[in-house]
């Protein structure tokens, strides 16, 4: 968002399952179904004027399996090489850091008990479908596979995120 030319609404990100190839491309400003909203960031713009947003800091309200849904903030993070939940999140394993069981649902909403905003099942493959518990995080790092089940779909100018899922 910091480069020079004309700044796009929105921003699109999928993720292919191709390694180094994660795609970011301009998309319009429409924002298809559920949104999430991001925090405005400190400064609250970039130095070229553009809106900035705290993408590590989304609200979002996670439920594993039938566990009590716990909304916590989020971070959207195509570095990750797998999700991960913080150590002692309802329906997480009770002991140190390890993966969920294959086959576990997961589910996100923008308000507890509100309609989906994401559905992942566990798998076992990094980069796709694991999903692990780790100690001394408040945070849940959605890591790329989100990117390679949903085109992420990032507002510019409102700090709203949509997710469309690949048919």
């Amino acid at each position: 968002m910091q480069l020079d030319g004309p700044t796009p609404a929105a921003v699109s990100v999928h993720w292919d399952g191709r390694e180094g190839a994660v795609q970011l491309y301009s998309s319009p400003q429409q924002m298809p179904g559920n949104v999430a909203q991001m925090p405005s960031a400190s400064p609250a713009s970039l130095p070229n004027g553009v809106p900035a947003w705290d993408n590590q800091n989304v609200q979002i309200c996670w439920q594993i399996q039938d566990a009590q849904s716990t909304c916590v903030p989020t971070v959207f993070d195509t570095g990750a090489s797998a999700m991960s939940f913080p150590e002692g999140f309802p329906g997480t394993p009770d002991r140190e850091v390890q993966e969920l069981v294959s086959g576990t649902t997961i589910t996100g909403t923008i308000d507890s008990g509100g309609q989906a905003f994401v559905s992942l099942i566990t798998g076992e493959e990094l980069g796709k479908n694991l999903v692990t518990v780790f100690p001394n995080t408040q945070m849940v790092n959605t890591g790329i596979g989100l990117f390679a089940e949903y085109e992420v779909l990032f507002s510019v100018q409102s700090g709203e995120i949509s997710l469309t899922a690949h048919s």
